[in-house]
């Protein structure tokens, strides 16, 4: 039930969204990394150098969510 008053519940379950969506984007950018997938992005194709920038920073961004969470 949604109660306004609980900030601290509200903040954990958000995290706990960030965090699995990041972890998905990590995966599938480790995934495309793996197998040399190619991503189209209107007709242009993504070098996979922009793929080991994303897997880095959706690991840091798991990383903070997962440390903050623990606060």
């Amino acid at each position: 039930m949604w109660n306004p008053e609980n900030k601290e519940l509200h903040q954990k379950r958000y995290l706990k969204l960030v965090i699995f969506i990041f972890s998905v984007i990590g995966i599938l950018h480790a995934l495309r990394l793996f197998y040399g997938w190619d991503a189209v992005i209107g007709g242009t194709v993504l070098p996979l150098g922009l793929s080991w920038f994303a897997l880095i920073a959706a690991i840091f961004m798991v990383w903070m969510g997962t440390l903050y969470l623990r606060k």
